[in-house]
């Protein structure tokens, strides 16, 4: 709960907007989020539309004026023009006159010049220089001739603190021609503008914004989509060259304040007044020199019918850090966009509503995964949360291909978050209650079903579960006989002192104490842990109890005895009883023969008896005596049972001449019962502690020397437990 909290504060946060304290304090991640999805991503080509014209380093060597003087500016204009372009933007600024002179001496200058009658007196190389000095001072004229020759020209306007006000005459031609009134917050306004002259801004036709809005940590990822001036919205240059490119006049240009830009019947998303640029990559726009221009070097088939912008590159002059280039050229930007508004694939960014529902549907999930703890391994819950936060960031860059900004850091921080609360709130919450439970059961449960509760508390419930295992019933032979011989201070002294090593026994083996029934012990190998080696686990177990008795002969100086029964099988384990009080335990017919096998120990004479199951699921490191075929009370099949003489490290019984026994074992199964009688006499002879052969010359001495009959099966029925 806590975990979802947190992740419906944070979608809250993001649905209230993109400005939200919430969202802010994710901003500069979100940014750099965006522009490792954009590197993910990869350059992506452009449209072809959009060339760029360089003043560059190799214009500023091989023709300086073409970058510093306005007729060279004219006469790169009058080249483009000439190569058919359709429309010519210009990154640059004509702010000021041109004038190599004193004003004062040129307006003399002119005024000489330009009186023919004057200048008829002067001799004719006096007249030439003069000629060509007044032509040096007449660049802005040249440059006006030239922009409007090579009309659509835009010339760039930006909002300056040292600028000044547009003309009515030259606003108009910067301004949209239609604009809807607004419902939101307005655009920011210009009061002040840095521009061209005014007569060159009304040669060139149009003007055209060209404020990039940087970041925070200076990355041009937008434009602005207007700035209002004196009322008027203003267009950027981007969108002006579009226009023109697309063949749309100035009417058709519209702004739509909560919508975005209208481009003739095309409508151009923006996010607070502001266009987000779709960059295309490094080197995905055709750049060529100015000088190579100007000279005739390059085809003039690479300017006819393109957007042409023209900027200055040189020196690392007037550059934009971008997501896929730190030093970007200025002119650059605007390129980009201007391909973005011709291929109509400007970057749309997801609205605030729907960045707080995906930051709450991941947080959801990410609460889900880590919480509560239940019988899942947290490895595995956390290789799920890794698994969303990946697939979120591969369907995050898979939008931005697709021209589509999802937020993505907002999203991430509520899954990351909501996760770790809930994680940190279980680990808290469910291990005090752990805790808890393990210390009010700790002297009641073995530690096996206690881990088992923890891990799955449901299993606090009736009911139980197949389970494949073995298991072992022990008791003291002639315990009752003892008990009345001691007081029972005593009694209780020697019980404790014999179950205590006994009980080590089995719960080094992992086995289960299932219950003490006086001086017996029932314990379960393969439940409640499920193992798959509980066979030999239950074996080793009961080898090392033959070892405990024979040192608590010693130490306790009492000729102390017991039997052990095992069996594998089926059986079903879980919480029996009623609903106010139930007990684990297992139950089934392994279980019933295991009790039996354990009180056949005391009629065979020996320390432990299998079944035929674990006997064969026993490795080579135990050895075994089968013993007889029997039918216990309350099985009509016959069972194989066998002796456990060895396991790994310690012999419980060592026999001479085992297999002359083994072959009395084959008589007698066979009705051969002469040469039965005769084997199990040689092996008592030869093994006088041996009760087994004993047992079988017992039978014999009933059934006589005769071969058996035919309805003879060799299984001995044994009627009481």
């Amino acid at each position: 709960m806590a975990g979802v909290i947190v992740a419906a504060v944070i979608a809250a946060g993001l649905a209230i907007g993109h400005d939200s304290v919430i969202s802010q304090a994710f901003s500069r991640l979100e940014l750099l989020s965006l522009d490792a999805r954009f590197r993910a991503r990869g350059p992506r080509p452009a449209t072809g539309d959009v060339v760029i014209v360089a003043l560059d380093d190799a214009t500023l060597v091989r023709a300086p004026a073409l970058a510093q003087r306005r007729a060279g500016i004219a006469s790169l204009v009058d080249a483009i023009h000439n190569a058919g372009a359709t429309v010519i933007g210009i990154d640059a600024f004509f702010a000021e006159p041109e004038s190599p002179l004193d004003p004062a001496l040129s307006k003399d200058l002119a005024a000489v010049v330009d009186d023919d009658q004057g200048m008829s007196v002067l001799p004719d190389d006096i007249k030439g220089l003069l000629r060509r000095i007044r032509q040096e001072t007449r660049g802005d004229e040249v440059l006006a001739a030239s922009l409007k020759a090579a009309r659509p020209v835009v010339l760039a306007v930006q909002g300056n603190e040292t600028g000044g006000t547009l003309e009515p005459a030259v606003l108009r031609r910067g301004r949209y021609g239609q604009v809807a009134p607004a419902a939101g917050p307005p655009p920011k306004t210009a009061s002040t503008l840095l521009s061209s002259l005014p007569a060159l801004s009304m040669a060139a036709g149009s003007i055209g914004l060209v404020t990039v809005e940087y970041d925070d940590d200076q990355v041009a990822r937008r434009l602005a989509a207007t700035r209002l001036h004196q009322q008027a919205y203003l267009v950027p240059l981007a969108v002006q060259m579009a226009a023109v490119q697309r063949g749309l006049s100035p009417a058709r240009l519209g702004y739509v304040p909560d919508e975005g830009i209208a481009l003739g019947d095309t409508r151009i998303v923006v996010e607070h007044h502001a266009l987000l640029l779709n960059h295309r990559g490094k080197g995905a726009f055709k750049t060529v020199s100015a000088v190579d221009v100007v000279s005739g070097h390059i085809d003039a088939a690479m300017l006819r019918g393109k957007a042409v912008l023209v900027g200055s590159t040189y020196l690392s002059h007037d550059v934009s850090a971008t997501p896929f280039n730190p030093d970007a050229p200025g002119v650059e930007v605007h390129a980009v966009a201007v391909d973005n508004l011709l291929a109509g694939d400007p970057l749309r960014r997801t609205p605030a509503w729907l960045d707080g529902l995906l930051a709450l549907i991941l947080g959801v999930v990410g609460a889900t995964l880590l919480g509560p703890l239940g019988p899942r391994r947290t490895a595995w819950r956390l290789a799920g949360l890794l698994a969303v936060i990946v697939t979120t960031i591969v369907l995050s860059t898979m939008a931005l291909a697709a021209g589509q900004w999802v937020a993505l850091v907002g999203p991430l921080a509520a899954t990351i978050l909501s996760a770790s609360t809930t994680l940190v709130t279980a680990y808290a919450t469910e291990g005090a209650e752990r805790r808890r439970l393990r210390s009010a059961f700790a002297h009641y449960l073995a530690p096996a079903i206690i881990d088992e509760l923890m891990q799955n508390p449901a299993a606090l419930a009736l009911g139980g579960a197949r389970r494949q295992a073995t298991l072992l019933f022990s008791d003291i032979r002639g315990f009752t006989t003892m008990s009345e011989s001691l007081a029972p201070e005593a009694l209780t002294l020697l019980l404790n002192a014999y179950l205590t090593p006994m009980t080590r026994a089995v719960l080094a083996q992992r086995g289960f104490v299932d219950k003490y029934i006086g001086d017996a012990i029932m314990a379960v190998f393969g439940a409640p842990a499920p193992t798959t080696d509980h066979s030999e686990r239950a074996l080793s177990a009961a080898v090392a109890m033959h070892q405990e008795l024979l040192t608590l002969r010693q130490t306790l100086r009492a000729d102390l005895d017991c039997g052990v029964g095992l069996n594998t099988g089926e059986v079903v384990a879980g919480n029996m009883g009623s609903d106010e009080r139930f007990d684990y335990t297992v139950i089934g017919d392994a279980v019933n023969l295991a009790s039996r096998l354990e009180g056949l120990t005391r009629r065979y004479g020996v320390f432990c008896i299998v079944g035929p199951t674990t006997r064969a699921e026993a490795s080579t490191g135990f050895t075994f005596r089968e013993l007889d075929l029997v039918r216990v009370k309350g099985r009509e099949q016959p069972v194989a049972i066998h002796e456990l003489l060895s396991g790994p490290g310690h012999a419980i019984a060592a026999y001479v001449g085992v297999d002359v026994f083994n072959a009395g074992v084959i008589a007698f199964r066979a009705g051969e019962f002469a040469v039965a009688h005769s084997a199990f006499a040689s092996f008592a002879a030869s093994n006088p502690a041996d009760t087994v052969a004993g047992v079988y010359l017992s039978r014999l001495q009933s059934l006589g020397n005769d071969v058996a009959g035919p309805d003879w099966d060799g299984v001995f029925d044994h009627a009481d437990k």
